[in-house]
């Protein structure tokens, strides 16, 4: 199976996990990555917004604002 740019060639099985995280100080803006079989990315945790209870979905391409 050939490998797309973003490295991600096949579907995930379980769960395809992607780890954001943000050194310098200020906003990243970050677009999640296309995957085969997905247009959708859930974000579970965020360590900048104070209720981590509520879940959000992004399309693949979405801007994302990242914060340290």
């Amino acid at each position: 199976m050939p490998v797309g740019p973003t490295g991600i060639c096949k579907r995930g099985e379980d769960a395809t996990l992607l780890m954001v995280l943000n050194a310098p100080e200020g906003l990243v803006r970050f677009a999640p990555p296309e995957t085969t079989g997905g247009s959708e990315w859930t974000l579970v945790m965020d360590t900048n917004l104070a209720d981590h209870a509520n879940t959000c979905g992004f399309a693949t391409g979405d801007a994302y604002e990242v914060t340290r």
